[in-house]
């Protein structure tokens, strides 16, 4: 639903309600079963909010993890590969002195 504010421009606003949409008045019964709708809707919408917010907390914490993981294997595989040069290289040093 567009409106237009007191600048003149249009701007969105929120949908209007059953009761707004309504012409007529509701029966107690009709009023107390939109009544529990609207707890319900809102009661799920809660329940949505928090499952969100848990699913960001783990995917910051799991993420947090794989950079610690990803920066233990980067250092170990350096390490591992700095002692297999430094071991070619002495034994290439060995093959030298032996023909030599």
């Amino acid at each position: 639903m567009l409106t237009r504010c007191w600048r003149g421009v249009e701007t969105h606003t929120s949908r209007e309600t059953l009761e707004q949409r309504r012409a007529v008045v509701m029966e107690p019964e009709e009023k107390r079963l939109a009544t529990l709708v609207q707890q319900l809707n809102t009661i799920r919408n809660d329940r949505a909010v928090k499952k969100r917010e848990a699913q960001a907390v783990k995917r910051k914490a799991r993420a947090k993890d794989v950079k610690k993981e990803a920066e233990w294997r980067e250092k170990h595989s350096k390490d591992e590969r700095k002692k297999r040069y430094r071991e070619q290289g002495q034994e290439e040093k060995r093959k030298m002195m032996k023909t030599h």
